[in-house]
């Protein structure tokens, strides 16, 4: 028994280990969140997404060119399951109810500013993302009028989960370790 723990446990910390070298935890727009790995979409509208203070921090805004319901995403596939933290801080001229600012995985978006808020807004926001989830940030423009929005979007991290595998094995080791005592005494 002693032996099977003992290899068990070397590979649950060989999994481990593995899986961090592979990703480590991102800070600011590096490396797989590089700006270059994003996807800019804008659909029909003249909004924009400045990536110039990268890897500080990356601007999105809305549309201001009428037509009004126009959308500026700054979206990328998560390359690992983990969790996303960034700070935000959202101005306006137009009113906030005109263009909200929204963070999105998979097509399903929360709003981050307040339609009665300021028209200067800021927060922090974290969420769990699975590998291979669409995560986006949304300029929306709901008039396409009378001013834009701009969100600035810094302090963005990436912390990878560690793996599933290794957490469920070592969870096995305590069951089997806690087995064992009780089968002695």
């Amino acid at each position: 028994m002693k032996n099977i723990l003992s290899c068990a446990a070397m590979l649950i910390c060989m999994v481990a280990s593995g899986a961090q070298a592979t990703h480590a935890a991102v800070i600011g727009f590096t490396g797989d969140f590089a700006p270059g790995n994003w996807t800019t979409t804008l659909d029909g509208g003249d909004g924009y997404v400045n990536t110039s203070n990268a890897p500080t921090s990356v601007v999105i805004a809305s549309a201001d060119n009428g037509g009004g319901g126009r959308n500026t995403d700054f979206s990328i596939a998560m390359p690992f399951t983990g969790a996303i933290s960034f700070d935000w801080s959202f101005t306006t001229s137009d009113g906030p109810v005109f263009d909200p600012f929204f963070v999105g995985i998979d097509g399903i978006y929360t709003q981050l500013t307040d339609n009665g808020g300021l028209q200067s807004q800021s927060g922090s926001y974290s969420v769990s993302v699975l590998a291979g989830q669409v995560f986006t940030l949304r300029a929306n423009s709901v008039d396409s009028r009378f001013g834009r929005s701009e969100t600035t979007v810094s302090n963005f991290m990436a912390v990878p989960e560690p793996t599933s595998t290794a957490i469920f094995g070592l969870g096995t080791l305590g069951m089997a370790y806690r087995s064992r005592r009780k089968s002695k005494a």
